[in-house]
């Protein structure tokens, strides 16, 4: 969201008296562009509860969330998290603490190698996939969100795509109520070295052509089913 959206949600929220969770655990990783406050930045009356996790900064191992929000939300969440499983790993913190601590300069060293791996993506989808979707360019995070074109459905193509050996995560789950999502997807980039990128990109081009062209086949069948009715 941009800065102007936050501050216009932010004035909703205090106008109808209703907290903002802001789960915001991309918010270190950005690749180019000017930083944008966190909505929590911006908030002077406590209403935002604040939520990130250091398994996106450093490493996915390590499941550590952490919130900032008024201390008597903090204790209410605290007791509930208690009853379900006492509390994160001590080791997990421990490791935690000691990154932040000695300040080892993870994120100096792993941001370039994020940004050279999105630069893969969008360079392999301008190859292989320029009349078959559309994308963004993300400034920042793990993903690349595309729409696909000439009415191909997601879920055709993820199972096709699967059967190539690719994955991605449908739109739909995103979207308010289910509803939406048909034609749209996310890539995620940094795990994968660029020249899997490229051959992963390739297999997906391959297979929303099978996709494409089956939905064409059905289409003209039923044409042709179509006119062969006789007329009553």
């Amino acid at each position: 969201m941009s800065a102007d959206r936050r501050q216009r949600l932010l004035e909703l929220a205090y106008r109808y008296r209703v907290p903002i969770l802001e789960d915001d655990p991309y918010h270190t990783l950005r690749y180019e562009g000017q930083p944008v406050p966190p909505i929590k930045a911006l908030d002077c009356q406590n209403h935002v509860i604040y939520l990130s996790t250091f398994s996106k900064a450093f490493f996915p191992g390590l499941r550590v969330g952490w919130l900032a929000a008024p201390s008597g939300v903090t204790e209410r969440l605290a007791s509930l998290r208690r009853s379900l499983d006492l509390c994160t790993s001590a080791l997990s913190q421990c490791v935690a603490y000691e990154l932040l601590r000695r300040k080892t300069g993870h994120l100096e060293r792993i941001i370039p190698i994020y940004r050279a791996r999105r630069d893969a993506m969008l360079a392999a989808l301008d190859r292989h996939c320029r009349h078959m979707m559309d994308w963004n360019r993300p400034q920042g995070g793990f993903f690349v969100w595309a729409e696909l074109r000439d009415g191909v459905h997601v879920e055709e193509l993820q199972e096709e795509a699967m059967r190539m050996g690719v994955t991605f995560v449908s739109g739909r789950p995103f979207f308010p109520e289910g509803a939406g999502g048909e034609a749209h997807l996310r890539l995620s980039f940094p795990r994968l070295t660029e020249d899997r990128i490229e051959e992963g990109v390739r297999r997906l081009a391959a297979a929303f052509r099978r996709c494409r062209d089956e939905a064409r086949r059905e289409a003209q069948s039923e044409t042709v089913a179509a006119q062969a009715r006789p007329l009553v």
